[in-house]
């Protein structure tokens, strides 16, 4: 990250908020966060949002993504995100407080982008 980059953060992220997203970094050891995006509020002054990134290791070799989006200020979490049925509802349940979906496993599945959409760029892992 450059300085003016990092400054720019620091001057986003006080420290209340930065306490805020690392205790929910921390509740997830099973996830590898990686790395995170920072931006303003479009329509709330002093309200910064934060996505973050990371990888949860599968046993076949393998990871899954993990994110989510929060609202500093507000304290507020916008959004959880994986690719693992396994720790989807683990992950719903440590961020967000509970599942809220009809079989009551927290996971919304994935689904590969190769497999519905006709586009060059989508990953393939080969043999499925």
């Amino acid at each position: 990250m450059t300085d003016e980059s990092e400054q720019e953060v620091q001057q986003l992220l006080d420290a209340d908020a930065r306490r805020f997203v690392e205790g929910l970094l921390r509740r997830c050891r099973f996830v590898e966060w990686d790395r995170f995006t920072v931006y303003e509020h479009p329509d709330v002054d002093d309200e910064v949002g934060v996505t973050a990134y990371g990888w949860i290791d599968r046993d076949d070799g393998y990871k899954d993504f993990a994110v989510f989006t929060v609202w500093t200020d507000a304290e507020y979490i916008q959004s959880v995100t994986t690719s693992s049925a396994e720790y989807s509802g683990r992950l719903t349940e440590l961020l967000m407080g509970g599942l809220d979906d009809d079989d009551g496993t927290g996971h919304n599945k994935c689904h590969r982008v190769e497999d519905t959409f006709n586009v060059e760029n989508a990953s393939t892992l080969g043999v499925r």
